[in-house]
């Protein structure tokens, strides 16, 4: 048994189970706290070779596989004594703890979401769950936010209610966003309506695997126990030395194609769609002399009207398409009162910026406004749009 087999087997062990090795071992204290399953793992192994107690921890386990200890484990399952009393508590944690992202409509949170969420936690699987991880006072875009970052993947629980709602889908288009820059399974969709439906609304949809919701959770944690172990990092000795010189290995940049570029730009059209609709609802409930509007006059092209008792105030046309001269994709923004689809002038371009790892949106124009777009991720884009579009209404 290799220490990565250990770390994979202590990692999907069942808590109360990897309990009783730590205190047969003696070493709950040299542990760290609130720590997600794989990491406690990776340090246990990597605390027993610093003790000499890698044998001794293989040992352990071997009696629990393979059904040499059957009785042993069915004990330890039914126990009544917790995994809190022997080792540090590896429950709920912050948000850079976080496994999953639980997106999702409200009126599926009681008979979907909170069950999902109380067994994905009761197998050691750190969620991000609204009702958890929002507290009063917090800002709920921002707690939500900061959620979608750190979560190694996001569930999307998809059901009619899920596809009618803004909020929600404009969290799955970030979460595609992250899928498509990071080159990696971001999205687990899981299906409450039937898939058609969902297709229909989002076509990408139709080339992944999706499992459907049947009040059964056991399959659901199984799949997602099995993702989160192949992000686990290897359990290596210490770093190859070459006349007792540390090998340096170069980190080789990314490289995006231009079809890469257009993808990622098509989304953040997208999720800034979304935004500035919700945006328009919110700013139309927060005072009855406002009248807004949004109109739709292609897939890529969609222009704002903000009215105060009936007057136009001002006017915004957000489109996707090719530069002037056919120069590379972009995302174009112009705002007045009066918008004209014959009209070439804009206010900012948005264009695909490659890092290291990832795309981000770049902006052309944003030092004029006082506000520029450098390095944003599609929601942090449309935010500083929307404060553009919006300012007139301070004056």
């Amino acid at each position: 048994m290799t220490e990565q087999e250990i770390v994979d087997w202590l990692a999907n062990a069942p808590a109360s189970l990897t309990s009783r090795i730590v205190f047969n071992l003696g070493a709950g204290a040299d542990l760290p706290q609130n720590v997600a399953p794989i990491q406690f793992a990776i340090a246990f192994v990597q605390l027993a070779r610093a003790t000499s107690k890698v044998d001794a921890l293989r040992s352990e386990i071997l009696k629990f596989r393979g059904g040499r200890r059957q009785d042993a484990v069915s004990q330890s399952l039914a126990t009544t004594t917790t995994s809190s009393q022997l080792i540090p508590a590896r429950n709920r944690q912050k948000d850079s703890g976080v496994d999953v992202f639980l997106s999702h409509s409200s009126e599926d949170k009681e008979t979907v979401v909170r069950p999902l969420s109380h067994a994905l936690e009761n197998a050691g699987i750190r969620c991000w769950f609204d009702e958890d991880q929002i507290r009063w006072g917090d800002s709920i875009s921002r707690r939500i936010n900061d959620g979608l970052v750190v979560a190694k993947f996001v569930v999307v629980v998809i059901s009619e209610s899920f596809l009618q709602k803004e909020w929600p889908l404009t969290e799955l288009s970030s979460a595609f966003n992250r899928e498509m820059t990071e080159r990696r399974t971001h999205v687990l969709p899981l299906f409450v309506c039937s898939r058609d439906q969902a297709i229909q609304r989002f076509p990408l949809f139709r080339d992944k695997l999706s499992l459907t919701w049947d009040g059964n959770t056991s399959s659901i944690v199984a799949a997602l126990s099995s993702l989160l172990v192949d992000l686990l990092p290897v359990v290596s000795s210490t770093p190859e030395v070459v006349s007792g010189v540390s090998l340096h290995i170069p980190s080789l940049r990314k490289g995006f194609s231009d079809l890469d570029r257009k993808d990622f730009l098509r989304q953040s059209f997208a999720t800034i769609r979304r935004f500035f609709a919700s945006g328009l609802n919110q700013l139309e409930q927060s005072d009855s002399r406002i009248q807004t509007d949004i109109h739709d006059e292609t897939n890529w092209d969609f222009d704002c009207t903000i009215s105060i008792e009936g007057a136009i105030t001002t006017k915004c046309r957000i489109w996707f398409g090719e530069g002037i001269g056919g120069r590379n994709w972009s995302i174009y923004y112009y705002s007045n009162r009066g918008i004209s689809r014959e009209a070439t002038a804009y206010n900012e371009e948005l264009s695909a910026d490659q890092g290291d790892s990832q795309l981000t949106l770049k902006g052309s124009l944003g030092s004029t406004f006082g506000e520029s777009i450098e390095n944003c991720s599609a929601d942090e884009a449309a935010a500083v749009l929307w404060r553009r579009y919006v300012r007139i209404l301070e004056s």
